[in-house]
């Protein structure tokens, strides 16, 4: 189920909170590995506050841990809340340069009884690293680097940098330790006229760690803390240990038609049964295959190839004709995972965003 809405009010001019059930996203990227819309809508709270060249948002939300309805699926059960809340400091460098500062953690309460949000991390300005520490370090601490650069008119290139949890002498060693968790985002978008009118490129790498995102599991009884929401990752949709690369094209030859191509192709480490190489952000981070040696890939060698093209008609203003294309190869290591999945589709729009399968 999807439900959406919220209302926004500004008490003055620099200061935006805006309240109700929605997805958030950071980034300029087909994918955001700091926040994402690919998860569900959460009720949030958010506060946007805008001086002169540099913008600051909070974000306070209440998530869903990861759940299981096998156990019983006719009981109805509360399923096990979590906690999210967010710092993004944003400052307009130049003109053309834009760089962003994120922080978020990820948390319950410190008797596991669900009650509710710890008021601690209701500080607007104070790093959550130290209310973190001292909690006793139980939550789940996610840090990164989000910026955009103008080159110029419609010609930007972009990046994201995140960071989970490193150990320094492991990563000057290149030891490829099991605790160096991080991802990192390049991309490239040409779009406007000043190039070919009607014209719309975007390319875009995506490299993820093994083990980012995840969490460990408290005592053996409450469910891990992972950076997800309703069982569906908050940032890239399929997790981590992961080299990815995505193409857009989006061109308008004729006022009313439009005609679109995505690309992606992901070369990612799964799991064999009962093991776990980094990809799965819903396992213990503790039961790591081994202490070092570890590389984006390992595990189960996996190729995903996905290719999405579309053609739309607008029979009157913001009335949308649509045909679509997919097509999804997966070819894995282990053979019997492998598949070839093709999908034809017309669709009638009236004011809505078209919806694409690139996972």
């Amino acid at each position: 189920l999807t439900a959406t809405g919220y209302i926004t009010y500004s008490p003055i001019k620099e200061i935006m909170l805006q309240f109700g059930q929605d997805r958030n996203i950071i980034g300029n990227g087909l994918r955001s590995l700091l926040l994402s819309d690919f998860a569900t809508d959460y009720p949030f709270l958010k506060i946007h506050t805008r001086v002169g060249m540099v913008d600051y948002v909070n974000l306070y939300a209440r998530m869903t841990d990861r759940y299981s309805r096998l156990i019983n699926p006719y009981q109805h059960v509360l399923l096990p809340p979590k906690y999210y809340a967010m710092h993004y400091l944003s400052v307009q460098i130049k003109p053309s340069w834009r760089i962003g500062l994120f922080e978020a953690v990820m948390f319950h309460d410190n008797n596991l009884t669900g009650k509710g949000f710890d008021v601690s991390y209701l500080n607007p300005v104070i790093l959550y690293r130290a209310i973190e520490h001292q909690r006793g370090d139980p939550d789940k601490m996610t840090v990164g680097l989000n910026t955009q650069y103008r080159a110029a008119p419609g010609c930007a290139f972009y990046g994201q940098f995140l960071l989970n949890e490193f150990r320094f002498n492991d990563l000057i060693n290149r030891t490829g330790s099991h605790a160096n968790k991080y991802g990192w985002q390049l991309g490239m978008h040409l779009a406007g006229d000043n190039f070919i009118p009607g014209f719309d490129l975007q390319m875009e790498i995506n490299s993820i760690r093994p083990y980012t995102y995840a969490h460990y599991t408290v005592s053996g009884t409450y469910p891990v803390n992972s950076y997800s929401h309703q069982n569906q990752p908050l940032a890239h949709p399929l997790g981590a240990n992961l080299h990815e690369y995505l193409l857009q094209i989006k061109t308008q030859p004729l006022p009313k038609v439009r005609i679109g191509l995505l690309a992606q192709y992901a070369f990612y480490g799964a799991d064999s049964s009962g093991s776990n190489w980094g990809g799965n952000i819903f396992l213990d981070y503790h039961t790591y295959e081994r202490e070092t040696g570890n590389k984006i890939g390992q595990g189960v060698a996996t190729h995903l190839f996905n290719m999405n093209t579309w053609l739309s008609y607008e029979l009157r203003h913001g009335l949308f004709l649509s045909t679509e294309a997919r097509l999804r190869l997966l070819r894995s290591q282990i053979t019997s995972r492998n598949s070839t999945d093709t999908y034809l589709g017309l669709s009638l729009r009236y004011r809505l965003p078209q919806k694409f399968w690139h996972y």
